[in-house]
């Protein structure tokens, strides 16, 4: 949203209103009724989201609070993260208005008392995609609210340290989160649901086009630009991301920065590969 800010590439009835908001924010079925919200996400299978969070940096457990060193000191493997009280039961909570760790050991059930309402939920979604399917998920999206297709979305542009297309699941040693599996069996029956009905039963070659998207030479980091439109190939690669100043230390509203004809990001102390893709 930096490269590309909603007020200048977004129409006012998408992404341009002013509370659009991204990322892991949590959402209840109260919210998304009095404020009329559109909620769409995409899902992963709980087994592999499970691993993702123990590799990513000192191992995702947002809301576990000060317990976080006592998880850090007690697990150095994947098993026992899945099983370390307050971690199971995070599409649960993040569906109840709850974070996706819990801070409280001795309230801790795994989110089974919060299933009910978090199928509510995910029925009363928009949109729900899944990261196994990510592409036919895309060709879904804009199949349901329209637009074109940019190559970035079919990319993986933010892999972690540990980054594996799919993660050896027997490092669990046997566990299951079973709570977050009955929400992501849900997804994927309202996933299937919504492809049959705005795409067609044969999904995989409606979606064909998108599938198999153009050249690389639609990719802002394959052509090696940073910024601006490329009329040659009908490329915007957007905004210089001017928060990335801060990695020098200098105030992205007080520092002169503009975008070269050539698409570099250019500042008084040049940076190599600060405003990269």
């Amino acid at each position: 949203m930096h490269r590309y800010p909603r007020g200048r590439y977004c129409n006012d009835e998408v992404f341009g209103h002013q509370n659009v908001q991204t990322l892991h924010s949590p959402v209840s079925l109260k919210e998304m009724d009095q404020r009329k919200w559109q909620v769409i996400a995409m899902f992963r299978k709980p087994s592999q989201r499970l691993l993702s969070a123990f590799y990513y940096n000192g191992m995702f457990a947002p809301g576990i609070g000060p317990r976080l060193a006592e998880l850090h000191e007690k697990c150095d493997r994947p098993a026992c993260f899945a099983r370390f009280p307050g971690i199971a039961g995070c599409y649960a909570r993040m569906l109840t208005n709850s974070t996706c760790a819990e801070q409280d050991e001795d309230s801790f059930d795994s989110g089974k008392a919060r299933l009910p309402e978090a199928l509510q939920v995910l029925h009363a979604m928009s949109f729900v995609g899944l990261s196994e399917k990510w592409d036919l998920s895309i060709c879904l999206f804009h199949r349901m609210f329209g637009g074109k297709v940019n190559i970035g979305q079919l990319q993986d542009l933010h892999k972690g340290p540990a980054h594996e297309e799919s993660y050896n699941e027997s490092l669990l040693e046997g566990f299951e989160d079973e709570v977050d599996e009955a929400i992501y069996r849900a997804a994927v029956e309202k996933f299937q649901g919504l492809l049959r009905e705005y795409v067609g039963d044969d999904a995989e070659t409606a979606c064909g086009e998108i599938l198999n998207p153009p050249s690389e030479t639609c990719s802002c980091a394959k052509v090696g630009r940073e910024c601006g439109f490329d009329p040659g190939i009908g490329l915007d690669c957007g905004e210089c991301p001017r928060a990335r100043l801060r990695v020098l230390g200098l105030d992205p509203d007080e520092t002169a920065l503009e975008c070269s004809a050539e698409g570099r990001c250019i500042i008084e102390e040049e940076e190599e590969g600060l405003f990269q893709w």
